[in-house]
């Protein structure tokens, strides 16, 4: 359910899930971008992010 719910997110925003998986109590979502920098190139940016409770 989270990792459908980061999906949805990521496409409304431009961007794609590119990973999303359970480790213990977090949720780890890795998305993906395409820019372009300068005309021409095309790169992809890479953003992952940790969802849990806070740690001590």
């Amino acid at each position: 359910m989270a990792c459908a719910a980061a999906a949805e997110i990521a496409r409304a925003n431009g961007a794609r899930l590119a990973g999303c998986h359970l480790d213990g109590l977090d949720v780890l979502v890795t998305v993906q971008v395409p820019v372009t920098p300068l005309p021409g190139f095309r790169r992809t940016a890479t953003a992952t992010s940790r969802a849990g409770p806070i740690r001590d």
